[in-house]
């Protein structure tokens, strides 16, 4: 006589990655695609959403250093403030219009003269990028001819959500709204990690991750890479 027996098979939860959500056209994550030489300074950093948006340094004095275990166990991308920066002049495909997203894991740049670009994107003579200006405690956010005051400057590792999108803007930190504004209607095309475009006035950032997604993926996907980043990083 045969018995039927009730079994339960458990399959593995999907790991989310933030391919999974359309439309991302840049991933620059710290633990993949670094390419660095014996002393851990940063010629090559690679793009993982597989649009090649690969951000170089040719010359050894201006290029980042690689820094392990420093977050959370992982790795970040570690600027100098002085000269330092990683830059891909035109993106694949060409600009990237509004509405589009970015998140980001940083510490960002702290003090010193001059602004300090954290990133940048080149677009004519003005990008779209963010900075610590001169003075010292308020992070800006520039689109266009446009400047927000985003929040006190944080003296650690946070993350940032940008969805740029004209008067519906809105800049997150820690998954938590901190300022929502008109950023104007540029676009970006371009993009400078460590300093302003073209390679001048430099940042001090530690950078983890930098994502770019070429449109607004909605708050329900905006949440699934906030979780990602904050679980990853430990934030």
């Amino acid at each position: 006589m045969g018995f039927l027996v009730n079994s339960f098979i458990e399959f593995p939860t999907a790991v989310f990655s933030p391919a999974d959500i359309s439309g991302l056209t840049l991933w620059l994550d710290s633990s993949e695609g670094v390419t660095k030489d014996g002393s851990n300074l940063v010629s090559q950093w690679d793009d993982q959403s597989g649009n090649s948006n690969n951000v170089v340094q040719a010359t050894t004095a201006n290029k980042p250093i690689w820094v392990d275990s420093t977050l959370n166990g992982l790795p970040v991308i570690r600027f100098d403030g002085t000269n330092d920066d990683l830059s891909k002049s035109t993106f694949t495909g060409g600009a990237i219009s509004q509405a589009f997203y970015i998140f980001v894991v940083i510490k960002p740049a702290a003090g010193g003269s001059g602004a300090q670009y954290n990133w940048d994107h080149a677009n004519g003579t003005r990008g779209w990028c963010y900075t610590l200006l001169s003075g010292g405690t308020d992070y800006f956010n520039y689109g266009c001819a446009i400047d927000v005051n985003i929040e006190t400057l944080p003296t650690g590792y946070v993350q940032y959500t940008f969805l740029v999108s004209g008067a519906s803007s809105d800049i997150r930190r820690d998954k938590t709204s901190v300022n929502s504004n008109n950023l104007g209607s540029s676009t970006i095309n371009g993009f400078w990690l460590g300093s302003r475009h073209s390679s001048v006035q430099y940042g001090n950032p530690d950078i983890a991750e930098f994502l770019i997604y070429d449109s607004n993926i909605g708050d329900t996907d905006r949440d699934k890479v906030e979780t990602y980043l904050a679980d990853k990083y430990g934030l």
